[in-house]
């Protein structure tokens, strides 16, 4: 009984301590991903147990993606851009320990990319396992 009350205890404070580097977190944003992307929030969702980026492709509408071809383009982009950002987040001690917050809550990080439109293009997930890489 004590273990379990010792690992709630745990699991709560590591959730609060994840919650408060997300609030800290937006309060800069919006933030300057890359020339074309731009990140609007970080959301931690308890219930899908994810912390995710909020990202807006900057001057793409769903209009100006009518080729199958340029939707491919900007999914591969948001690919890549996804995991240079998990590689930084791994390189800097704000990013460690938030990536070590949500290892010890067993979380996923998530980016989730958006036109300006609202249409979402894209989502790279990423699991504990992936940022051990």
């Amino acid at each position: 009984m004590l273990a379990l009350l010792l690992f709630v205890s745990c699991r709560q404070a590591a959730e609060h301590s994840l919650r408060t580097a997300v609030d800290q977190y937006n309060q800069s944003c919006p933030v300057r991903m890359s020339e074309l992307t731009r990140i609007d929030s970080l959301r931690y969702d308890k219930s899908a147990n994810e912390v995710a980026f909020h990202c807006t492709m900057v001057g793409i509408t769903s209009r100006s993606l009518d080729d199958e071809l340029m939707m491919a383009a900007i999914r591969v982009h948001a690919a890549e851009e996804s995991r240079m950002s998990l590689n930084t987040l791994s390189s800097n001690d704000n990013g460690k320990e938030t990536l070590m917050l949500l290892k010890q809550l067993d979380a996923k990080l998530s980016f989730v990319y958006q036109l300006e439109d609202g249409a979402e293009v894209s989502r790279q997930t990423f699991s504990s396992e992936d940022w051990k890489k």
